[in-house]
């Protein structure tokens, strides 16, 4: 595994389920968590990011910005986007086009299985 590749960013706002990927991900893979737009902009600016996991489905309603940003970082340097979201994918066509879109709940050895499938 190369190092930009082992290092994951997950952008979710719930801290138990962060906490969970956190556990379930934090061997082999370098994890940065981010919770809103400016901590995203810092992990991209300072950490060669491999991957993202990323919900979009936000209460506070700042998703589809998080999800923009995530994009245009994501897009020109072929980065996977993983989707774990309380929404189906097919009843948003904004994001078709991701890598991968798992609904939660998202089973630890799903993750886990899917990563490795990338990486």
């Amino acid at each position: 595994m190369s190092p930009r590749s082992s290092v994951l960013l997950i952008i979710e706002h719930d801290l138990s389920v962060r906490q969970l990927y956190s556990r379930t991900l934090r061997e082999p893979y370098i994890l940065i968590e981010a919770q809103n737009a400016a901590e995203c902009v810092h992990a991209f600016a300072n950490h060669d990011i491999g991957t993202v996991i990323i919900e979009p489905h936000r209460p506070d309603g700042f998703g589809d910005a998080l999800m923009q940003l995530v994009r245009t970082h994501c897009t020109p340097s072929n980065i996977p986007i993983i989707v774990c979201s309380v929404l189906d994918a097919s009843l948003d066509p904004q994001h078709n086009g991701l890598y991968k879109h798992l609904v939660k709940p998202v089973a630890p050895e799903r993750l886990r299985a899917e990563m490795q499938r990338i990486i």
